[in-house]
């Protein structure tokens, strides 16, 4: 099912890589968003790596309230937050992994940030 995903990034030059990278990945249509590179792909998962998000668009403000965590915890985010979220992500249930702290203030975060 092809559904949006969003490449999004918190300065411009991530955001121009980000629009090279997508020339990799096997999409749909593309356009740019206020807040973002919008592709059409195969999805239901999101990532943010430091500057970086890619992933299921309505998941677009959750992982940003992961960028928001970033600049609070600075180089801690990766032990704290960063390492145990990717871990959780892969061991756990999507239910068991959303109702971790760090993912429940992620949410948090995103919706403040969104509304």
């Amino acid at each position: 099912m092809l559904r949006m995903i969003t490449l999004f990034a918190e300065t411009t030059i991530c955001t121009i890589s980000f629009c090279v990278i997508s020339l990799f990945i096997p999409t749909g249509d593309m356009h740019m968003g206020p807040t973002g590179v919008y592709l059409e792909a195969e999805t239901n998962w999101a990532i943010t790596i430091g500057t970086f998000g890619i992933g299921a668009a309505e998941l677009e403000s959750h992982e940003r309230g992961h960028m928001i965590q970033r600049q609070e915890m600075d180089i801690l985010y990766w032990l704290i937050v960063g390492v145990p979220s990717a871990i959780s992500m892969f061991t756990d249930t999507p239910r068991e992994h959303m109702n971790r702290w760090y993912e429940l203030q992620a949410t948090e975060y995103g919706n403040e940030l969104y509304n």
